[in-house]
C-alpha cells in the first residue's frame, strides 16, 4: 500500500480549529521526523505497523476508506506506546554513549514498557514508578523487561512526584510521556 505522503508530513483536517491544529508540524521538524523513522526502522525486530481496512465502517461513514493502525504487536510489547520512550532512550545513548545511563519514568504500564524495553536493549539501568492501583500483571511485565519497580501509594500523579524526587536525588534521567517543565 502506498500513500502520497512521508512520515514527516501530516494530514490536516481543515474543519479542526483548536490548539492541536495549530501545532501539528511545529513540535518536530520534518528532518527530526525523518531521522526518528530512520533510526527506529533499523531496530532489531522493527516491522511497519499493519493497517487493517475497516471497509464496513467506511461505507457506513460515507467515505472511501478507513484504516486501523494496529500497534498491538510492536516489539511484542502489547503496547500502543512502544516507540516514544524507546526512541528517547536511543537518543540519550547516542548523545553520550560513554556514560552509564540510568533512566526512570512514572507509568500506568504502556509507556513504561517502552522505556524498560529500550533500557534493556541499550544496557541502561531502569527504574519504573507505578501507583498503588497498577495491576500486579503490569508490574510483573515491566519487571520481566529488567526494570526495578517502585510501587507508590496514591495515584499516577503521586508516582510522577516520586519519580522526580528519586531522579533529582540520584541523578537519573527522567523519560516522561507527558510534558515536563
Amino acid at each position: 500500500m502506498s500513500f502520497p505522503f512521508s512520515y514527516s508530513q501530516q494530514l490536516r483536517n481543515p474543519l479542526q480549529n483548536n490548539l492541536a491544529s495549530h501545532i501539528v508540524g511545529e513540535l518536530f521538524s520534518a528532518d527530526e521526523c525523518d531521522e526518528a523513522y530512520r533510526v527506529i526502522s533499523q531496530w532489531q525486530g522493527y516491522q511497519p505497523t499493519p493497517l487493517i481496512s475497516l471497509s464496513d465502517i467506511a461505507v457506513s461513514a460515507g467515505v472511501d476508506q478507513i484504516y486501523y493502525k494496529d500497534e498491538s504487536g510492536r516489539f511484542d510489547l502489547g503496547s500502543f506506546k512502544a516507540l516514544g520512550g524507546a526512541y528517547a532512550i536511543d537518543c540519550l545513548v547516542r548523545k553520550a554513549p560513554e556514560n552509564k545511563l540510568v533512566v526512570c519514568t512514572a507509568t500506568d504500564g504502556n509507556h513504561g514498557r517502552s522505556v524498560a524495553w529500550a533500557a534493556r536493549f541499550c544496557e541502561a539501568e531502569c527504574h519504573i514508578f507505578i501507583h498503588a492501583k497498577v495491576s500486579e500483571a503490569r508490574a510483573d511485565a515491566l519487571a520481566a523487561l529488567g526494570a526495578a519497580i517502585h510501587r507508590v501509594e496514591g495515584n499516577y500523579d503521586d508516582s510522577i512526584v516520586a519519580c522526580r524526587n528519586h531522579a533529582v536525588k540520584h541523578g537519573w534521567q527522567i523519560v516522561s510521556d507527558t510534558s515536563w517543565p
